[in-house]
C-alpha cells in the first residue's frame, strides 16, 4: 500500500477465491492485473466491482 498526504494512492489485492471484488473508495480507481486493465463496474456511488481469478493480484491506483 502507498499513501500520500494521508490518502491511500495504491493498493494490491490477492484473490484467494476468484469471486467478485467490491471496493469502496471516494477516489476514482484504476484496476490492473499483470499490467493489463481490468473492467470494472460502478454499482453505486464510491463503489467499484470487478471479477477476479483465483491467485491473481489486482493493483488499485487512485486517480487523484
Amino acid at each position: 500500500m502507498r499513501w500520500q498526504n494521508g490518502r491511500l494512492t495504491e493498493a494490491a489485492i490477492l484473490s484467494k477465491a476468484g469471486n467478485l471484488c467490491r471496493v469502496r473508495s471516494a477516489a476514482a480507481l484504476q484496476v490492473t492485473s499483470q499490467g493489463k486493465p481490468v473492467s470494472v463496474t460502478q454499482p453505486e456511488k464510491d463503489v467499484v466491482e470487478f471479477k477476479t481469478t483465483t491467485e491473481a493480484t489486482y493493483k488499485l491506483i487512485a486517480k487523484l
